[in-house]
């Protein structure tokens, strides 16, 4: 008699998407091999699933192609037999098939420059440095296709990057291989890369990644689902990372301040003419935190700079006037005896205080050190022995 081959005997299917399988069956070579013609029968056939013709001689093959709909989830079994002309049939083989209403896709951690964070986990970004963030969606059906954008407008400079697909759990394209159990499924990752301006220091700007699958066939029976996750991007305030070969004098020059300014802010930098490497963080300002009292057009005077360039240095204060007490702003104090800008702005609102006091005197804690003597408008080059030596 004929024997029947297949694959596995348990398959995993998702409402909506389609369970296919081919069916080989063949007799032994032999005298009962000549002329003869084998067929298939079967019983339990689920509603809906199809069988293909029969092709081959000996061997022969057919196909089964089901599309389970919304109220066929459960389990189902199909049962095969090979049948010779001659009337002799094969012993009955059956496919037990467990179908699932079909999954949401699930975000998986992602990866922040290359070392993995949790999800929603905040994330931290320095000026002058290209952020690259890849989140990754995971869908349990791997017969799905996920497709991942960005809810909202991207932030100024940023791009979403083309959309990866991976693999499923067992490294190979849809439809889904045999499985026990509806895990693994299938993956995609979609990448976003920001440089933000150089005035965005202190920015604060969530970005939402929304994830989404098919519904699949049989009147849309698996069902569009749809999942989200935000994630907040915090642009270090005062910090900026340099690229490769860059000196002092062309991060003073973005920050319109001068080599000599920039360098007592760093004092790891030996040497103000050495060469910076690539993804150095230095210190283009200092941060203070604001005293009662205060007001950004004091605050302007006392270190000689602009409410216009405090805005610049501080994308989160969105130009308006209004502070607070203990919040921090960067700023870059203008060199004492360097002839202090004027503010052409109007007075700010004060910050708001239980009681009335005067501003508070620079602490070592809150306040910044006015730096030497020197015009705004130096420019890099060899120091001075004075000046070399006052360092050292």
């Amino acid at each position: 008699p004929p024997f029947l081959r297949y694959p596995l005997g348990q398959y995993v299917g998702f409402t909506g998407f389609p369970i296919r399988y081919t069916l080989t069956a063949q007799v032994s070579d032999g005298p009962e091999a000549q002329g003869v013609n084998i067929g298939f029968g079967v019983s339990g056939l689920p509603l809906g699933a199809r069988l293909s013709a029969v092709k081959g001689v000996n061997p022969v093959e057919e196909a089964f192609e089901w599309m389970p709909c919304a109220e066929q989830a459960g389990r189902h079994v199909t049962c095969f037999e090979a049948v010779g002309s001659g009337g002799n049939a094969s012993a009955p083989e059956c496919v037990d098939m467990v179908v699932h209403a079909d999954p949401p896709p699930v975000f998986l951690n992602s990866t922040d420059d290359g070392v993995s964070r949790g999800v929603g986990e905040e994330v931290e970004v320095t000026l002058g440095a290209t952020k690259t963030y890849m989140v990754t969606v995971s869908d349990a059906n791997c017969g799905d296709v996920v497709t991942i954008s960005v809810h909202e407008e991207l932030p100024r400079g940023a791009t979403l990057l083309p959309q990866q697909e991976g693999t499923d759990l067992y490294n190979q394209a849809p439809p889904c291989a045999p499985s026990s159990a509806p895990s693994g499924g299938r993956t995609a990752s979609r990448t976003l890369s920001w440089l933000p301006p150089p005035t965005y220091g202190g920015n604060s700007t969530q970005v939402c990644f929304q994830a989404r699958d098919a519904c699949g066939g049989c009147a849309c029976a698996g069902g569009e689902d749809t999942v989200v996750s935000c994630i907040t991007f915090r642009v270090r305030r005062c910090r900026f990372s340099v690229g490769a070969e860059r000196r002092l004098s062309e991060v003073a020059a973005l920050y319109k301040t001068n080599w000599l300014s920039v360098w007592k802010m760093n004092p790891e930098i030996r040497h103000p003419d050495y060469i910076l490497f690539q993804g150095q963080a230095v210190h283009i300002g200092r941060i203070l935190t604001v005293g009662a009292n205060d007001d950004l057009h004091a605050i302007a005077l006392r270190y000689g700079t602009t409410v216009g360039e405090i805005y610049d240095l501080n994308h989160d204060l969105q130009r308006q006037p209004a502070i607070f007490e203990n919040q921090e702003i960067c700023l870059i104090p203008t060199p004492a005896g360097a002839n202090p800008p004027q503010c052409s702005s109007p007075r700010p609102t004060r910050v708001s205080s239980s009681a009335t006091r005067p501003p508070p005197t620079p602490t070592a804690s809150t306040s910044i050190p006015s730096p030497n003597a020197l015009p705004r408008a130096a420019s890099s080059g060899i120091l001075g022995f004075a000046a070399l030596w006052s360092r050292l």
